[in-house]
């Protein structure tokens, strides 16, 4: 089987293709074809592009009997940028798909296009631009074997955000804006997860969640982070309204800003969690470890390569 891989480059790409490149024949788009050919070496088909240039997309499509659309857009000051890249990026990747003939679709969007616990709408840019990405792919793809996976957090080798997490926890305090329940994953059971819906043929559409299985408090993910790094840290609560302004006096800084205005609507809600049900039912995914284990894995990964 062929697949071809977008977002090959990120955090949870370059997971998902080092855990299928020596099962599959693999191909991917990338920006930046250098830092592709250092990540993975001759063991995939690497093509310069992104999801915005619709012929690049074709071209490294041609010949895949599979698809996994996971390059998204998690940030950014301005919420053009949000849309432009995973609503208007999912149209020209369901596009080349449904032109190319291919059944065989992942689309990797996010909890936050389902919405927060007892709202089921979302409720930023970010949110809406996921879901309407989903709506690009239900579309075009409306005929084919479509699998929409709606991961919640997901941590791991290679992040970079949650890695400011770490940052932050060794120096031993950990801010917390709401004490509400999360959903976690680590990335080696997003990759499974992708890996299963890959091998599994619902002849129609379904939407997944996926999760470790548990909810957890950012105070109790914080608990152990501290435990995993033998420190005696404390959680400091900031409020919600604290952070909206710190977000509005920071916005100067674009995208380098600590955090986004529209993040900041994620924060005041009754939590993020969801489960793996379905996909347990339909796949046999069963995750294989829960957010402690999961974060050991991401320290000791953070230390040995040199991160912290």
């Amino acid at each position: 089987m062929r697949i071809f891989i977008t977002g090959a480059t990120g955090f949870v790409g370059i997971n998902t293709v080092n855990r299928l490149k020596n099962k599959y024949e693999i191909s991917i788009l990338a920006r930046d074809t250098q830092r592709a050919k250092e990540c993975f070496g001759d063991l995939v088909d690497i093509h310069k592009g992104n999801v915005n240039d619709y012929d690049s997309i074709e071209n490294a499509m041609k010949n895949s009997s599979a698809v996994v659309h996971i390059a998204g857009l998690v940030k950014s000051y301005d919420y053009k940028n949000l849309y432009y890249v995973n609503r208007d990026g999912s149209k020209n990747v369901a596009l080349a798909a449904k032109k190319l003939g291919i059944d065989n679709i992942v689309h990797i969007s996010s909890l936050a296009a389902r919405g927060p616990d007892n709202l089921n709408r979302p409720v930023s840019h970010y949110g809406y631009s996921k879901l309407l990405g989903e709506f690009e792919f239900l579309k075009y793809c409306y005929d084919r074997d479509l699998k929409i996976l709606r991961p919640p957090i997901i941590y791991g080798p290679y992040e970079r955000w949650f890695f400011d997490v770490f940052k932050m926890a060794k120096k031993g305090i950990q801010p917390v804006l709401k004490d509400i329940p999360f959903s976690f994953l680590y990335v080696e059971d997003m990759v499974l997860a992708i890996e299963k819906l890959i091998e599994h043929n619902n002849n129609r559409i379904k939407i997944y969640t996926v999760s470790d299985g548990n909810r957890y408090t950012w105070s109790k993910m914080s608990e152990y982070l501290f435990d995993i790094m033998g420190i005696k840290g404390k959680t400091i609560n900031i409020n919600p309204f604290i952070a909206k302004i710190v977000a509005y006096a920071t916005a100067f800084m674009k995208d380098k800003a600590p955090l986004s205005i529209d993040k900041t609507k994620e924060m005041d809600v009754d939590g993020w969690s969801c489960g793996y049900e379905e996909l347990h039912k339909d796949t046999g995914f069963v995750p294989k470890y829960d957010l402690k284990n999961g974060l050991k894995e991401t320290f000791d990964w953070y230390v040995e390569h040199g991160w912290l």
